[in-house]
């Protein structure tokens, strides 16, 4: 069973090389808890590139968006349009969106990873977007989150959380994250 697995893991690796602007199936993740900060996991960006959160996620402090639906992205949009001029002043700042997919089969993860990258035609979004497949009842139990609802989180250098809020942005949530990003960073002079 192993071998017939590594066997389709390799030949889709194949695949993906092979087919122009296709992307590699990623892994399952395992998760490792950290307290008040944000789950250690691995996932993969809409470039192909393995990224281990959140100590591989560029930036400081960086915005993450976190969502477990496909049919919650219109909510992760509104962080993304509000994120993006809070951020605009810190050029070190960087914006992160992680949907959370729980274990799944290597074609199954090829599927969703391409899908999204052919959803998704700007470079920088490719970059920003990280998919993570791993126990997403442990991943949204470890985050305090919920799976009705997205959660937008504030890390600091140490990948601990400074800020959070559930739901789309709303004025009041938009005003709490610019105060925890202006205590984090100061803006950088003009």
């Amino acid at each position: 069973m192993r071998s017939s697995r590594s066997l389709l893991a390799a030949a889709l690796g194949i695949v993906s090389a092979l087919l122009p602007g296709c992307i590699g199936a990623g892994t399952n993740s395992s998760l490792r808890p950290v307290p008040s900060g944000f789950p250690e996991v691995t996932g993969i960006d809409l470039l192909g590139r393995e990224v281990r959160l959140p100590a591989g996620l560029s930036g400081s402090p960086r915005v993450v968006v976190v969502a477990f639906e496909r049919e919650q992205q219109a909510d992760v949009d509104t962080w993304i349009r509000a994120a993006e001029p809070l951020l605009a002043a810190r050029p070190a700042a960087r914006l992160y969106e992680v949907p959370v997919i729980g274990a799944s089969s290597a074609p199954f993860r090829f599927w969703v990873n391409n899908g999204m990258r052919a959803g998704i035609p700007d470079e920088a979004a490719r970059r920003r977007t990280v998919t993570v497949y791993t126990d997403r009842d442990g991943f949204l139990a470890t985050l305090g989150a919920r799976r009705e609802s997205i959660t937008a989180l504030l890390l600091d250098d140490g990948g601990r959380i400074a800020w959070r809020a559930d739901g789309p942005a709303d004025p009041a949530k938009v005003a709490g994250l610019a105060a925890a990003i202006g205590a984090l960073s100061p803006a950088s002079a003009p």
